[in-house]
């Protein structure tokens, strides 16, 4: 589970300005839900194997200039965010009218 801890903060956007350094193109994609789909096997023989949903994606990045006393302003590099609000494994592949609880005598449909 350490794999997953960070010892430093993520800084947003924002974060990287201040009196010298300006935003001067700010860009912000935001998608509600992603699919992505893996399949098993290859070619005609391909079937449907996983299928993850992400959902709340947003990516930001901007464009800094520095901003000198007498002098204009000039490129000082890209600032980039980029977050995921959750990764989930849907079961949406295995919809057919098969029953579930064979043990148990009935199945439901």
């Amino acid at each position: 589970m350490g794999f997953f801890v960070s010892d430093h903060p993520v800084r947003s956007v924002e974060d990287y300005l201040t009196d010298r350094v300006k935003m001067r193109l700010y860009l912000r994609l935001q998608v509600a839900e992603m699919v992505l789909q893996v399949y098993q096997g290859q070619g005609g023989g391909a079937r449907d194997y996983l299928m993850f949903r992400l959902d709340r994606i947003s990516a930001d990045m901007a464009l800094l200039n520095f901003v000198g006393d007498s002098q204009p302003p000039s490129p000082c590099g890209v600032a980039m965010f980029a977050s995921v609000g959750a990764l989930s494994l849907a079961d949406k592949l295995h919809t057919g009218r098969q029953p579930y609880g064979r043990l148990g005598g009935e199945g439901i449909y």
